[in-house]
């Protein structure tokens, strides 16, 4: 009977998770409206030098070189289901390498060098940084909807509608290094990062201890 209630646990919060809509799994969310501050009530506010500029809502992180970061916490570090979106603008024609966000060692959003195809990019470290996956050489003047994702077997990047993926397996090891924004020559705006699977382990250990008392996660989870 344990083992049957522990399941229906288990399977009604994947439920609701596999329903519920992106934001309600954000850690990580920044509006740059004017400040560096994190949104999503977690607390992850970055600091640096920063300038801002009209942006696809409200103000946008203009940047020329400069970066910002937030200071590393496990919820930034690398894992499955990890989710990075935000909207790209560059003034000017973009030259050279132009990281987005970077985590060392972890992931990185960025454009490529034009030797390397031109096009933005997004990797996972696994032992090392390829495969990655990339789409789309932008122009100046147009805003870019970026979405990244590591599934924990499949690696993506969704760039304006455009879609592509390739198989990315592998076990991270996590860092300490800060979540770096920018080192680039663009506009940043609307940056959220979130994992349903992150909030779908501690709504399991949630109703777990719930329905079996605090021994319920070092005897059953």
């Amino acid at each position: 009977m344990k083992a049957m209630r522990i399941a229906a646990v288990l399977l009604g919060v994947w439920a609701l998770a596999a329903c519920a809509p992106a934001d309600d799994f954000l850690f990580a969310h920044f509006p740059m409206d004017g400040d560096l501050q994190d949104a999503s009530g977690k607390g992850h506010h970055a600091a640096g030098q920063a300038r801002f500029a009209e942006g696809r809502v409200g103000q946008a992180l203009r940047l020329n070189g400069e970066q910002v970061q937030v200071p590393d916490s496990p919820e930034l570090r690398l894992a499955p289901g990890l989710t990075i979106d935000c909207w790209v603008y560059f003034d000017d024609k973009p030259t050279g390498y132009q990281p987005i966000v970077i985590k060392g060692n972890e992931y990185q959003l960025r454009l490529d060098d034009q030797r390397e195809g031109g096009r933005f990019s997004f990797f996972v470290y696994l032992d090392g940084w390829e495969p990655r996956v990339s789409t789309t050489v932008p122009v100046a003047g147009k805003w870019y909807h970026l979405t990244a994702k590591w599934t924990g077997t499949e690696i993506s990047l969704t760039v304006n509608g455009e879609r592509v993926s390739s198989e990315r397996f592998g076990t991270p090891k996590p860092t300490d290094n800060p979540l770096v924004l920018g080192k680039a020559n663009c506009r940043i705006d609307e940056l959220k990062l979130w994992n349903p699977n992150l909030e779908k382990t501690r709504q399991m250990r949630q109703m777990i201890q719930e329905a079996w008392g605090a021994r319920a996660t070092s005897t059953a989870w």
